[in-house]
């Protein structure tokens, strides 16, 4: 073993470093304290899903992948719409976006969600692995 010597602030800061950042640009922006589970708070639709047979990680970070995104479920519509078109919209409509995004994923495996998503439309997606995979 070795010596680890790491202080907590500095952990803390990096954990929440895009929360950090959006308080320091444009406080106004800033999401409020809260309890977000594995989501992100700067952009949405990201963060772990549930699928028919367990768990994935899901990553639309931008406008682009947001639109491939609705491709890939069927829904082109969504891009149109005026609550979901910027991922700034989205994120003041985040329970509705995200429960259309669950309720696609419920309805596939991961290994489906996976291979629809980061296969087939090249978004940012992959299974929860364990160490007993």
């Amino acid at each position: 073993g070795q010596w680890v010597d790491i202080a907590l602030t500095d952990v803390m800061m990096a954990c929440n470093e895009n929360v950090l950042c959006m308080a320091s640009m444009a406080p106004e922006d800033a999401p409020a304290p809260c309890r977000n589970g594995l989501r992100r708070l700067s952009v949405t639709p990201y963060g772990v899903f549930k699928a028919k047979d367990d768990y994935f990680v899901l990553g639309v970070d931008n406008d682009k992948r947001f639109a491939g995104l609705c491709d890939a479920m069927g829904r082109p519509e969504l891009t149109l719409d005026a609550k979901f078109d910027t991922n700034y919209h989205r994120l003041q409509n985040r329970q509705e976006i995200e429960g259309i995004v669950e309720q696609w994923c419920a309805e596939r495996t991961v290994e489906e969600c996976v291979r629809i998503l980061r296969n087939e439309h090249l978004i940012p997606a992959g299974p929860i692995l364990t160490t007993v995979q």
